[in-house]
């Protein structure tokens, strides 16, 4: 994956990429393209209910790696 350089030129090597509203992974998907990095944690929100854990499960599909934490 070759990194995407903004116009900003910020730099966000050795920071901890999180993506708050993870859902089923399309957001993680956008931020790894623009960022040319994996997001290291994504939250969820809770993991009890039934939707949610749909979610969580699709997410886990989608980026296998990533820790997923529920908010």
């Amino acid at each position: 994956m070759t990194a995407f350089h903004t116009q900003f030129g910020l730099n966000f090597s050795g920071k901890i990429v999180v993506d708050l509203f993870a859902r089923g992974g399309g957001a993680s998907t956008g931020i790894e393209q623009a960022l040319g990095r994996p997001v290291d944690v994504a939250i969820n929100h809770d993991a009890d209910a039934d939707a949610d854990a749909d979610a969580v499960s699709m997410h886990t599909l989608n980026h296998p790696r990533l820790r997923g934490l529920p908010a």
